[in-house]
């Protein structure tokens, strides 16, 4: 879309990067310049050409951003918007989130966002800062249906974000400048990845890298062919000038233990038991060789590398093969592979070697790449010969050999570089562009998976490198990289889903009871990552069970550790249950001030505690006699082993009302007769109260009063009743006589 031409400089933009907005809006921004437009497209929306008056184009332009308006140079306006910021560098996408935002993606790791629809923009830092990476173009992106914006770009770089959120990357690289053709894995956290002059090291399994790029070999302009991981203090390179090194400490030093004596390249190094070594190669060509007397090179040690010797292979002169691979599954069964169609063994530790080639007279001849042998008998090779590409194995030690390429010639890749079979049924071949070949049928038919990274794909291993019989290969974790290439890089990407290969799992937890406090239980369902498990709560040792009792309520932590690398430490809760009762006689009660009354908690609480004490007969047991001088709540808590519980009773205390004591209604009293009162409140309320009368605060007769034979009974005392309360009254009624019958 041209912008408009004014003073004799007209500017022409790329567009990209495009959103639109609504059915008449649309935005765009160019791909270089940092121009952004507006154009309205609604049917009354047009600009006039100034090149041609009274002519209207379709649309209505507007320019939001623009650096040097109107046509740079000397004639140049203020920018759009003054100051202008933008200053995005090759965006490829606009995409718009669910609140209206529009982000753009382009270079250094950089995306621009806008929240009024182009005019101004903000950036965002969507790649970790400080990183070898983290001014890697982000030129891919997208919005999830969850809203969540996702990046990726140059070398496999990627990240994502929630809206409103930090940006989050589990992208690791390695040295940006390597570039590798063999790794190894000796055990779940040890690998090295080697190529060219770089050597990288992992000693966590591949979450973080050091790099031990060697400036000698660089110096020597020495390439790394291939390494052999034997233990983790002692790795061997094999370089194309001929030498091979040997590392005690990780590719920190390298100390040289064989050179070719008349140059040459050592293609492949393997191993076997404690002490034996086989490399293959060839020598350099040197006038010293003729071609009539050239052949492929087997180079043996006993003894860790002190002393070697050299056994040709294959045909002399101009049929002689180049030995590309090796591997030992023991230490006297090998095989060779080579150009010319060839595969070689020895059944007497290199001394001797036999020609096994599966097809040999196939033409155009193929050039093996890889083998790999699973154990003696079972061998996988796989080869290249344009336009031809084969995949081989056999079960016998190469007696007989099986064409297993099925499919692959009917696939979108290119040659195939390398070979990691997991059993005789499940593996991988790796080819360029990021392509994975994958096969659970023993090569019957083989699938395509396509890596977010056009990285040329030639090495692969599992981590660990070996495991036992009964594991699935979807459950083993395998790295895979190659050579480094322009605007690729060498990332070292790891295949498979964390579901199987990392260990994951569920609990079901039974919580625990405030009765029986380590009564919860756990029990943990794992799977993923190489069984079997192991597990452990909280510090305390590994267990085969996955079922853990006589847990307490809280939080917990448990550890699950698979048979190999797996390890997975999570936070669980186990719940306390509530069966705790707490009971009591009363909620409230009135009294009188001086009386009593008795205070009772029941349950199965194992302590009772009740405050304020004042006034209880005994604060620390579940019933205690309480007279209050006052109104009181009092606060009974109860505890078993962890759990608490409370309640609480409120005594209200009345002041001693008056009370009025009488005989019961028309009762004739004669002398020395005893007779029932009953007590009456100043309320007039009644009720069946126990007497005792006392002269003193001694305890005296209860219940009955008599007559004496004044007639006229007055007597202060001390009457108590019961549930009442205690005071100082006068009592005074009067005896009749009967009236005597004549």
């Amino acid at each position: 879309m041209p912008n408009r031409i004014c003073g004799g400089y007209p500017i022409t933009q790329q567009y990209r990067a495009m959103n639109i907005i609504n059915d008449s809006t649309v935005v765009m921004m160019s791909f270089n310049n940092n121009t952004v437009v507006k154009v309205n497209t609604g049917i009354n929306d047009s600009t006039a050409n100034v090149n041609a008056p009274g002519v209207f184009e379709k649309g209505k332009y507007e320019v939001l951003n623009f650096p040097n308006p109107p046509t740079q140079g000397p004639n140049a306006g203020p920018s759009i918007p003054n100051p202008q910021v933008l200053l995005a560098s090759n965006p490829y996408q606009m995409r718009r989130t669910t609140n209206g935002t529009l982000i753009v993606n382009g270079n250094n790791g950089r995306m621009w966002k806008s929240v009024d629809t182009g005019r101004n923009w903000i950036p965002d830092v969507t790649l970790k800062p400080g990183q070898n990476y983290s001014a890697n173009g982000v030129w891919a992106m997208d919005i999830a249906p969850n809203g969540r914006v996702l990046s990726m770009g140059t070398a496999g770089a990627m990240s994502d974000s929630l809206p409103g959120s930090s940006w989050q990357s589990n992208y690791l690289t390695v040295p940006l400048a390597g570039g590798y053709s063999d790794m190894e894995f000796v055990d779940c956290n040890n690998g090295i990845a080697a190529g060219g002059a770089s050597i990288t090291v992992t000693t966590d399994g591949g979450n973080t890298w050091i790099d031990r790029f060697s400036p000698v070999l660089q110096a020597l302009n020495a390439n790394i062919t291939h390494l052999s991981y034997v233990n983790p203090t002692k790795v061997y390179f094999t370089t194309s000038i001929g030498n091979i090194y040997r590392s005690a400490n990780q590719a920190v030093n390298l100390s040289p233990v064989f050179s070719e004596p008349l140059g040459g390249t050592v293609n492949d190094i393997a191993w076997a038991g404690n002490d034996s070594l086989w490399a293959c190669g060839y020598t350099a060509f040197v006038p010293a060789i003729p071609a009539a007397s050239r052949q492929g090179k087997v180079y043996r040690s006993f003894n860790n590398g002190a002393t070697w010797d050299t056994i040709g292979i294959g045909p002399v002169g101009a049929l002689s093969v180049t030995p590309r691979a090796i591997d030992f599954p023991t230490r006297s069964i090998g095989y060779v592979i080579g150009t010319r169609n060839a595969v070689y063994k020895t059944t007497d530790a290199g001394a001797t070697w036999t020609d096994i080639s599966p097809f040999p007279a196939l033409t155009p001849q193929l050039g093996y790449t890889a083998i790999q042998a699973l154990n003696k008998d079972t061998v996988f090779v796989i080869g290249v010969g344009f336009p031809r590409k084969a995949v081989y194995r056999t079960t016998d030690g190469g007696a007989n050999w099986t064409d297993i390429t099925a499919n692959i010639l009917t696939l979108p890749v290119g040659n195939l570089n390398g070979i990691l079979m997991h059993d005789i049924n499940n593996g991988y071949i790796m080819t360029p562009g990021g392509a994975l070949l994958i096969t659970n049928n023993g090569g019957t038919s083989w699938t395509l998976d396509l890596a977010p990274t056009s990285n040329l794909f030639t090495t692969a291993a599992f981590v660990p490198r070996t495991v036992g019989a009964g594991v699935n290969m979807v459950n083993r974790k395998v790295l895979i990289s190659g050579p480094n290439l322009p605007n690729g890089g060498a990332p070292m990407m790891e295949y498979g889903n964390p579901a199987n290969t990392q260990v994951n799992s569920t609990e079901l937890i039974a919580g625990a009871a405030c009765s029986a406090p380590n009564s919860g239980s756990i029990t943990i369902t794992a799977t993923g990552g190489l069984a079997p498990y192991t597990y452990q709560l909280d510090a305390g040792a590994f267990q085969p069970s996955n079922v853990f009792n006589g847990v307490s309520a809280g939080t917990h932590t448990i550890t699950i550790k698979d048979a190999y690398c797996g390890l997975l430490t999570k936070t669980v809760t186990v719940a306390l249950n509530d069966d705790q009762v707490l009971n009591t006689n009363i909620t409230t009660a009135t009294i009188c001030a001086g009386a009593s009354v008795q205070l009772i908690a029941s349950g199965n609480s194992t302590t009772y505690s009740w405050s304020p004490a004042l006034g209880l007969s005994n604060p620390n047991i579940a019933n205690p006699i309480a007279s209050p001088l006052v109104t009181t709540t009092y606060i009974v808590t109860a505890t078993l082993n962890s759990c608490v519980k409370t309640r609480s009773i409120t005594i209200t205390v009345n002041p001693n009302a008056n009370l009025v004591i009488v005989a019961d209604p028309g009762t004739t009293l004669c002398e020395g007769d005893p007779t029932l009162l009953t007590v009456y409140d100043a309320a007039g309320t009644s009720g069946p109260v126990s007497l005792i009368q006392s002269t003193s605060h001694g305890t005296g007769i209860a219940g009955s009063v008599s007559c004496n034979a004044a007639g006229l009974h007055t007597e202060n005392s001390y009457w108590k009743p019961y549930n009442r309360g205690t005071g100082r009254f006068t009592i005074s009624w009067k005896c009749e006589q009967p009236t005597p019958i004549i």
